[in-house]
Protein backbone atom coordinates (compact mmCIF):
# COMPACT_ATOMS: atom_id res chain seq x y z
CA UNK A 1 0.00 0.00 0.00
CA UNK A 2 2.64 2.26 1.01
CA UNK A 3 4.35 1.80 -3.00
CA UNK A 4 0.89 2.49 -4.27
CA UNK A 5 0.84 5.97 -2.16
CA UNK A 6 4.50 6.64 -3.33
CA UNK A 7 4.00 6.29 -6.71
CA UNK A 8 0.59 8.05 -6.95
CA UNK A 9 1.93 11.05 -5.18
CA UNK A 10 5.11 10.85 -7.83
CA UNK A 11 2.83 10.95 -10.46
CA UNK A 12 0.46 14.12 -8.97
CA UNK A 13 3.83 16.03 -8.65
CA UNK A 14 4.23 15.80 -12.27
CA UNK A 15 0.51 17.50 -12.68
CA UNK A 16 -0.20 21.27 -11.75
CA UNK A 17 -1.96 20.44 -8.45
CA UNK A 18 -2.99 23.59 -6.12
CA UNK A 19 -0.73 23.60 -2.98
CA UNK A 20 -1.39 24.10 0.48
CA UNK A 21 0.61 25.83 2.94
CA UNK A 22 1.70 22.35 4.34
CA UNK A 23 5.56 21.47 4.34
CA UNK A 24 5.87 20.35 0.85
CA UNK A 25 9.12 18.28 1.82
CA UNK A 26 7.42 16.79 4.89
CA UNK A 27 3.94 15.52 2.42
CA UNK A 28 6.06 12.30 1.44
CA UNK A 29 6.11 11.20 5.43
CA UNK A 30 2.38 12.79 5.87
CA UNK A 31 1.29 10.17 3.64
CA UNK A 32 2.97 7.14 4.80
CA UNK A 33 1.88 8.49 8.30
CA UNK A 34 -1.78 8.73 7.47
CA UNK A 35 -1.17 5.22 4.88
CA UNK A 36 -0.13 3.81 8.11
CA UNK A 37 -3.42 5.21 10.15
CA UNK A 38 -5.28 3.59 8.13
CA UNK A 39 -4.36 0.78 7.29
CA UNK A 40 -4.18 0.01 11.15
CA UNK A 41 -6.69 1.55 12.76
CA UNK A 42 -9.59 2.36 10.47
CA UNK A 43 -9.59 -0.33 7.63
CA UNK A 44 -10.39 -3.24 10.49
CA UNK A 45 -13.77 -1.66 10.72
CA UNK A 46 -14.76 -1.14 7.16
CA UNK A 47 -16.57 -4.52 5.73
CA UNK A 48 -15.11 -4.71 2.40
CA UNK A 49 -16.86 -5.78 -0.96
CA UNK A 50 -19.15 -2.73 -0.87
CA UNK A 51 -19.43 0.32 -3.19
CA UNK A 52 -16.63 2.97 -3.56
CA UNK A 53 -17.12 6.41 -4.59
CA UNK A 54 -20.77 5.92 -5.36
CA UNK A 55 -22.55 8.87 -6.88
CA UNK A 56 -26.24 9.44 -6.07
CA UNK A 57 -28.99 11.67 -6.85
CA UNK A 58 -32.03 11.90 -5.16
CA UNK A 59 -34.92 14.29 -4.83
CA UNK A 60 -35.36 15.40 -1.50
CA UNK A 61 -39.07 15.58 -1.44
CA UNK A 62 -39.41 19.47 -1.26
CA UNK A 63 -40.80 21.67 -3.86
CA UNK A 64 -40.34 25.41 -3.58
CA UNK A 65 -42.17 27.46 -5.73
CA UNK A 66 -42.85 24.87 -8.04
CA UNK A 67 -39.11 23.56 -8.62
CA UNK A 68 -38.36 20.05 -7.27
CA UNK A 69 -35.36 19.93 -5.07
CA UNK A 70 -32.64 17.14 -5.24
CA UNK A 71 -29.20 16.09 -3.93
CA UNK A 72 -26.47 15.02 -5.78
CA UNK A 73 -22.75 14.12 -4.91
CA UNK A 74 -20.44 11.42 -4.02
CA UNK A 75 -20.29 9.05 -1.61
CA UNK A 76 -16.55 7.53 -0.40
CA UNK A 77 -18.08 4.29 0.45
CA UNK A 78 -21.11 2.51 1.49
CA UNK A 79 -20.96 -1.18 2.51
CA UNK A 80 -23.79 -3.57 1.55
CA UNK A 81 -25.38 -3.18 5.56
CA UNK A 82 -25.74 0.72 4.43
CA UNK A 83 -22.29 1.67 6.60
CA UNK A 84 -21.80 5.12 5.41
CA UNK A 85 -17.87 5.79 5.32
CA UNK A 86 -16.24 9.05 4.54
CA UNK A 87 -12.56 9.53 4.58
CA UNK A 88 -10.99 12.64 6.03
CA UNK A 89 -7.45 13.96 6.58
CA UNK A 90 -7.16 16.45 9.39
CA UNK A 91 -4.83 18.80 11.28
CA UNK A 92 -6.51 17.85 14.54
CA UNK A 93 -8.84 15.12 16.01
CA UNK A 94 -12.45 15.59 15.08
CA UNK A 95 -14.41 16.72 17.94
CA UNK A 96 -17.23 14.00 18.09
CA UNK A 97 -20.01 16.28 19.87
CA UNK A 98 -19.48 19.20 17.69
CA UNK A 99 -19.43 16.71 14.16
CA UNK A 100 -22.68 14.90 15.88
CA UNK A 101 -24.67 18.56 16.11
CA UNK A 102 -24.12 20.51 13.06
CA UNK A 103 -22.17 18.75 10.18
CA UNK A 104 -24.81 18.58 7.37
CA UNK A 105 -22.85 16.06 5.29
CA UNK A 106 -23.74 12.69 7.64
CA UNK A 107 -26.99 14.31 6.81
CA UNK A 108 -26.75 14.41 3.35
CA UNK A 109 -25.77 11.07 2.82
CA UNK A 110 -27.68 8.85 4.55
CA UNK A 111 -30.62 10.21 3.11
CA UNK A 112 -29.53 9.45 -0.17
CA UNK A 113 -28.16 6.07 1.08
CA UNK A 114 -31.71 5.38 2.54
CA UNK A 115 -33.32 6.72 -0.32
CA UNK A 116 -31.36 5.57 -3.18
CA UNK A 117 -30.12 2.40 -1.84
CA UNK A 118 -33.17 1.41 0.68
CA UNK A 119 -30.86 0.64 3.49
CA UNK A 120 -30.77 1.94 6.97
CA UNK A 121 -27.52 3.90 7.35
CA UNK A 122 -25.20 4.67 9.66
CA UNK A 123 -22.64 6.97 9.27
CA UNK A 124 -18.54 7.28 10.08
CA UNK A 125 -15.83 9.29 9.49
CA UNK A 126 -12.81 7.85 8.90
CA UNK A 127 -10.12 10.75 9.82
CA UNK A 128 -6.32 10.06 9.38
CA UNK A 129 -4.54 12.94 11.31
CA UNK A 130 -1.65 14.80 9.49
CA UNK A 131 0.96 14.38 11.32
CA UNK A 132 4.41 12.36 11.40
CA UNK A 133 3.59 9.68 13.78
CA UNK A 134 0.46 7.44 12.77
CA UNK A 135 -2.82 8.57 14.23
CA UNK A 136 -6.53 8.22 12.98
CA UNK A 137 -9.79 8.17 14.30
CA UNK A 138 -13.32 6.64 13.41
CA UNK A 139 -15.58 8.90 14.51
CA UNK A 140 -19.68 7.46 14.49
CA UNK A 141 -22.43 9.96 13.98
CA UNK A 142 -25.98 9.02 14.25
CA UNK A 143 -28.62 10.52 11.50
CA UNK A 144 -31.84 9.50 11.11
CA UNK A 145 -35.45 10.96 10.23
CA UNK A 146 -35.49 13.85 12.52
CA UNK A 147 -32.08 15.16 11.28
CA UNK A 148 -33.50 14.59 7.61
CA UNK A 149 -37.19 16.47 8.19
CA UNK A 150 -34.73 19.79 9.75
CA UNK A 151 -32.27 19.35 6.35
CA UNK A 152 -35.81 19.96 4.19
CA UNK A 153 -36.37 22.64 6.71
CA UNK A 154 -33.01 23.79 6.18
CA UNK A 155 -32.74 23.89 2.50
CA UNK A 156 -36.42 25.06 2.03
CA UNK A 157 -35.57 28.39 3.29
CA UNK A 158 -32.11 28.59 2.00
CA UNK A 159 -33.90 27.97 -1.90
CA UNK A 160 -36.68 30.05 -0.81
CA UNK A 161 -34.12 33.07 -0.12
CA UNK A 162 -32.02 32.41 -3.50
CA UNK A 163 -35.17 32.34 -5.34
CA UNK A 164 -36.44 36.13 -4.15
CA UNK A 165 -32.77 37.63 -4.22
CA UNK A 166 -32.12 36.12 -7.40
CA UNK A 167 -29.44 36.83 -9.80
CA UNK A 168 -29.25 40.67 -10.23
CA UNK A 169 -29.49 40.87 -6.80
CA UNK A 170 -26.37 40.96 -4.22
CA UNK A 171 -26.43 37.83 -2.37
CA UNK A 172 -24.77 37.61 1.19
CA UNK A 173 -21.82 36.41 1.60
CA UNK A 174 -19.72 34.37 3.78
CA UNK A 175 -16.31 34.31 4.67
CA UNK A 176 -15.68 32.08 7.56
CA UNK A 177 -15.22 29.07 5.53
CA UNK A 178 -11.48 28.05 5.51
CA UNK A 179 -12.01 27.63 1.77
CA UNK A 180 -12.57 31.41 1.37
CA UNK A 181 -9.06 32.18 0.39
CA UNK A 182 -7.08 32.79 -2.92
CA UNK A 183 -6.12 29.60 -2.90
CA UNK A 184 -9.08 27.77 -3.19
CA UNK A 185 -12.12 29.63 -4.52
CA UNK A 186 -12.18 30.76 -7.93
CA UNK A 187 -14.43 33.71 -7.48
CA UNK A 188 -11.75 35.45 -4.70
CA UNK A 189 -10.87 38.64 -6.89
CA UNK A 190 -14.37 39.81 -7.53
CA UNK A 191 -15.39 38.92 -3.88
CA UNK A 192 -13.40 39.03 -0.68
CA UNK A 193 -9.82 39.79 -2.50
CA UNK A 194 -11.74 42.43 -4.36
CA UNK A 195 -11.23 44.28 -1.12
CA UNK A 196 -7.36 43.62 -0.86
CA UNK A 197 -8.25 41.44 1.82
CA UNK A 198 -5.39 39.11 1.88
CA UNK A 199 -5.31 36.24 3.84
CA UNK A 200 -2.03 34.73 6.01
CA UNK A 201 -1.75 30.95 4.98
Amino acid sequence: MLEFVANDYESLETTNYKKTNINQEEIPQYLESMSKAFYDTILPSVKLGGKTELPFKTPLGIDVNGYAVWLEGTIDYVDDDGVVWDWKTAKRSYSQSSKQKSAIQPTVYTYAVSEQLGLEPKFNYGVMIRQLDPKAQIVPIYRGAEHWNWLKHHVRGAVTMALRTGVDNQWITNDESALCSESWCSFWSVCKGAFNCHNVE
